[in-house]
């Protein structure tokens, strides 16, 4: 939770994506996660005062929960999940993803 909270921090000032490519990129090891988070903020230039009292007040938590109980509600277990038409395409690999919603299509 703290890592979504922190990916909506930093699209607060516009870097949605550098962060969330850096999370993905960067080992944690024994830091602790809000000074790792901390540190990704800083190296990317964002404003580490603004990022970290967004982190501390939780102020997007309700959305967040809110997105997963949608998600769980559809069941989304996991990343990827991809919707074709709004059916859940469970099939993988790609191939099989392709497959699907090329089917999905063809049928309208």
């Amino acid at each position: 939770m703290r890592i979504a909270l922190a990916t909506e921090c930093a699209a607060d000032q516009g870097a949605f994506w550098p962060f969330h490519d850096q999370v993905f990129e960067r080992r944690r090891g024994g830091v602790p996660m809000d000074e790792y988070l901390l540190q990704i903020a800083a190296d990317l230039g964002l404003d580490t005062n603004t990022f970290s009292g967004c982190l501390q007040s939780e102020m997007h938590l309700s959305r967040i929960t809110e997105d997963g109980e949608i998600a769980a509600a559809y069941g989304v277990r996991g990343t990827p999940t991809i919707f074709v038409n709004g059916t859940l395409v469970s099939a993988f690999p790609a191939e099989a993803v392709i497959a699907a919603v090329i089917a999905a299509a063809e049928e309208g």
